[in-house]
């Protein structure tokens, strides 16, 4: 048969003599994960990491729209999904200070744990330094979403940038 990984089921496929794994049934999948690895980022974690849970929680309050009829059974970008559903995955690449030490410390505390509540934050630390690329993978091989993306805690690419 096939193997149960993440709330999905994954077959063999052999295709042009390559065996891999093909994705046939998902259930309560989200439509994008957002993966954000951080690393020595004391000062721009909290406003950061707040910048984005804002703007998903306005996503999430936003009533969804009927969609229109259309051939297409999947969306092709995340402009076309009427209501967002969404995963954080927070990947701690080794801190000095861990992450969750500061997250628990600030004000995001209490909105933090409403999300591990729901299922729509995780947070992972590797055991020491190993590189941005390290965490990335990381939260690819985590990520449930049918997007992924990456952003930095620093802001150097707005939230609001998402739909695009």
């Amino acid at each position: 048969m096939g193997e149960i990984y993440s709330g999905c089921l994954r077959v063999k496929a052999i295709r042009d003599g390559i065996v891999g794994r093909k994705l046939i049934w998902c259930m309560n999948v989200p439509d994008v994960s957002i993966i954000l690895p951080v690393y020595n980022e004391t000062a721009r974690l909290v406003p950061g990491s707040t910048a984005v849970v804002e703007y998903l929680a306005k996503q999430d309050s936003k009533k969804a729209k009927k969609p229109l009829r259309s051939r297409a059974k999947k969306p092709q970008s995340l402009k076309a999904i009427k209501k967002l559903t969404w995963e954080i995955i927070m990947i701690d690449d080794g801190s000095n200070v861990p992450a969750a030490e500061v997250i628990n410390h600030s004000h995001l505390q209490s909105t933090i744990s409403k999300l591990i509540k729901q299922k729509k934050f995780r947070g992972y630390r590797l055991s020491e330094n190993q590189g941005k690329g390290k965490a990335i993978a990381t939260g690819v091989f985590r990520a449930k979403g049918k997007y992924i993306v990456f952003m930095d805690i620093d802001g150097s690419v707005p939230i609001t940038s998402l739909p695009q």
